[in-house]
Protein backbone atom coordinates (compact mmCIF):
# COMPACT_ATOMS: atom_id res chain seq x y z
CA UNK A 1 0.00 0.00 0.00
CA UNK A 2 3.05 2.23 0.02
CA UNK A 3 2.61 5.13 -2.33
CA UNK A 4 -1.18 4.86 -2.44
CA UNK A 5 -3.39 7.80 -1.59
CA UNK A 6 -5.54 7.83 1.55
CA UNK A 7 -8.61 7.55 -0.69
CA UNK A 8 -7.22 4.46 -2.42
CA UNK A 9 -6.33 2.85 0.89
CA UNK A 10 -9.80 3.62 2.28
CA UNK A 11 -11.46 2.20 -0.85
CA UNK A 12 -9.43 -0.99 -0.57
CA UNK A 13 -10.27 -1.28 3.14
CA UNK A 14 -14.00 -0.87 2.43
CA UNK A 15 -13.85 -3.48 -0.34
CA UNK A 16 -12.13 -5.96 1.98
CA UNK A 17 -14.60 -5.19 4.77
CA UNK A 18 -17.53 -5.76 2.39
CA UNK A 19 -16.07 -9.10 1.29
CA UNK A 20 -15.54 -10.16 4.90
CA UNK A 21 -19.08 -9.11 5.89
CA UNK A 22 -20.57 -11.08 3.01
CA UNK A 23 -18.50 -14.20 3.75
CA UNK A 24 -20.62 -15.80 6.46
CA UNK A 25 -20.44 -19.38 5.17
CA UNK A 26 -19.36 -21.54 8.06
CA UNK A 27 -20.04 -18.89 10.70
CA UNK A 28 -21.40 -20.74 13.71
CA UNK A 29 -21.90 -19.78 17.32
CA UNK A 30 -19.80 -21.66 19.86
CA UNK A 31 -21.68 -24.75 21.03
CA UNK A 32 -23.97 -23.71 23.87
CA UNK A 33 -23.71 -19.95 23.16
CA UNK A 34 -27.32 -19.49 22.07
CA UNK A 35 -28.64 -21.42 25.10
CA UNK A 36 -26.38 -19.41 27.42
CA UNK A 37 -27.59 -16.07 26.05
CA UNK A 38 -31.20 -17.22 26.19
CA UNK A 39 -30.63 -18.18 29.84
CA UNK A 40 -29.12 -14.76 30.60
CA UNK A 41 -32.17 -13.09 29.05
CA UNK A 42 -34.55 -15.32 31.04
CA UNK A 43 -32.73 -14.39 34.26
CA UNK A 44 -32.72 -10.70 33.24
CA UNK A 45 -28.94 -10.57 33.39
CA UNK A 46 -27.62 -7.84 31.07
CA UNK A 47 -25.02 -8.87 28.53
CA UNK A 48 -23.04 -7.37 25.68
CA UNK A 49 -21.14 -8.44 22.62
CA UNK A 50 -17.65 -6.93 22.55
CA UNK A 51 -15.86 -7.62 19.29
CA UNK A 52 -12.80 -6.49 17.38
CA UNK A 53 -14.87 -6.63 14.21
CA UNK A 54 -16.21 -3.59 12.41
CA UNK A 55 -19.95 -2.84 12.42
CA UNK A 56 -20.68 -4.47 9.02
CA UNK A 57 -18.63 -7.58 9.77
CA UNK A 58 -19.82 -7.96 13.37
CA UNK A 59 -23.50 -7.55 12.56
CA UNK A 60 -23.35 -9.90 9.55
CA UNK A 61 -21.64 -12.62 11.59
CA UNK A 62 -23.94 -12.09 14.57
CA UNK A 63 -26.95 -12.56 12.30
CA UNK A 64 -25.40 -15.61 10.59
CA UNK A 65 -24.73 -17.21 13.98
CA UNK A 66 -28.40 -16.80 14.93
CA UNK A 67 -27.68 -15.31 18.34
CA UNK A 68 -30.10 -13.16 20.35
CA UNK A 69 -29.69 -9.39 20.20
CA UNK A 70 -27.53 -7.96 23.02
CA UNK A 71 -28.39 -4.90 25.08
CA UNK A 72 -24.98 -3.48 24.12
CA UNK A 73 -22.90 -4.18 21.00
CA UNK A 74 -19.32 -2.84 21.08
CA UNK A 75 -17.39 -2.84 17.79
CA UNK A 76 -13.94 -1.72 16.68
CA UNK A 77 -15.13 1.74 15.65
CA UNK A 78 -16.19 2.61 19.19
CA UNK A 79 -12.78 2.39 20.87
CA UNK A 80 -9.42 4.04 20.27
CA UNK A 81 -7.51 0.92 21.33
CA UNK A 82 -8.86 -2.55 20.62
CA UNK A 83 -8.11 -5.91 22.17
CA UNK A 84 -5.73 -6.87 23.80
CA UNK A 85 -6.13 -3.46 25.46
CA UNK A 86 -8.94 -3.37 28.05
CA UNK A 87 -10.79 -0.46 26.39
CA UNK A 88 -13.49 -2.51 24.60
CA UNK A 89 -14.49 -4.35 27.78
CA UNK A 90 -14.33 -1.20 29.88
CA UNK A 91 -16.72 0.48 27.43
CA UNK A 92 -19.00 -2.56 27.46
CA UNK A 93 -19.19 -2.51 31.25
CA UNK A 94 -19.83 1.24 31.25
CA UNK A 95 -22.66 0.90 28.71
CA UNK A 96 -24.19 -1.90 30.80
CA UNK A 97 -23.86 0.39 33.84
CA UNK A 98 -21.76 -2.23 35.63
CA UNK A 99 -18.39 -2.29 37.28
CA UNK A 100 -15.90 -4.40 35.28
CA UNK A 101 -15.48 -6.49 38.45
CA UNK A 102 -19.16 -7.44 38.11
CA UNK A 103 -18.73 -8.58 34.50
CA UNK A 104 -17.86 -12.00 33.13
CA UNK A 105 -16.12 -12.15 29.77
CA UNK A 106 -16.50 -15.28 27.64
CA UNK A 107 -13.64 -15.36 25.13
CA UNK A 108 -12.12 -17.73 22.61
CA UNK A 109 -9.31 -15.47 21.36
CA UNK A 110 -6.02 -14.80 23.17
CA UNK A 111 -6.32 -11.01 22.65
CA UNK A 112 -9.80 -11.10 24.18
CA UNK A 113 -8.68 -13.11 27.19
CA UNK A 114 -5.89 -10.60 27.84
CA UNK A 115 -8.27 -7.65 27.35
CA UNK A 116 -10.90 -9.07 29.70
CA UNK A 117 -8.36 -9.72 32.44
CA UNK A 118 -6.77 -6.29 31.96
CA UNK A 119 -10.22 -4.70 32.32
CA UNK A 120 -10.67 -6.40 35.69
CA UNK A 121 -13.39 -8.79 34.56
CA UNK A 122 -13.67 -12.46 35.39
CA UNK A 123 -12.85 -14.40 32.22
CA UNK A 124 -14.15 -17.72 30.95
CA UNK A 125 -11.89 -19.05 28.20
CA UNK A 126 -13.90 -21.10 25.71
CA UNK A 127 -11.68 -22.97 23.25
CA UNK A 128 -8.83 -20.53 23.82
CA UNK A 129 -5.45 -21.94 22.77
CA UNK A 130 -3.32 -23.50 25.51
CA UNK A 131 -0.53 -20.99 24.88
CA UNK A 132 -2.81 -17.97 25.47
CA UNK A 133 -0.95 -15.46 27.69
CA UNK A 134 -2.37 -15.28 31.24
CA UNK A 135 -4.54 -18.36 30.62
CA UNK A 136 -3.77 -19.51 34.17
CA UNK A 137 -5.62 -16.42 35.49
CA UNK A 138 -9.02 -17.19 33.95
CA UNK A 139 -11.95 -18.25 36.13
CA UNK A 140 -12.86 -21.23 33.92
CA UNK A 141 -11.47 -23.00 30.85
CA UNK A 142 -14.03 -24.77 28.71
CA UNK A 143 -14.12 -26.50 25.35
CA UNK A 144 -17.86 -25.81 25.01
CA UNK A 145 -20.38 -23.46 26.57
CA UNK A 146 -22.88 -26.31 26.78
CA UNK A 147 -21.75 -27.19 30.31
CA UNK A 148 -21.87 -23.60 31.60
CA UNK A 149 -24.66 -22.92 34.09
CA UNK A 150 -25.73 -19.49 35.33
CA UNK A 151 -27.54 -18.91 38.59
CA UNK A 152 -28.92 -15.65 39.90
CA UNK A 153 -28.69 -15.10 43.64
CA UNK A 154 -31.25 -13.29 45.79
CA UNK A 155 -28.80 -10.39 46.00
CA UNK A 156 -29.16 -9.87 42.26
CA UNK A 157 -25.61 -11.08 41.68
CA UNK A 158 -25.04 -14.08 39.47
CA UNK A 159 -22.66 -17.01 39.39
CA UNK A 160 -21.29 -19.12 36.56
CA UNK A 161 -20.21 -22.68 37.10
CA UNK A 162 -19.23 -25.68 35.05
CA UNK A 163 -21.59 -28.64 35.19
CA UNK A 164 -20.25 -32.04 34.31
Amino acid sequence: MAGQSEAAIQAEFLALEKTEAEDTDGVRALPGAKALLTQLNALQIPWAIVTSGSVPVAHARHKAAGLPQPAVFITAEQVAKGKPEPDPYLLGAERLKLSPADCVVVEDAPAGVIAGLAAGCAVIAANAPDDTPRIDEVALRLTSLESLVVTKRSTGKFAFHHQG
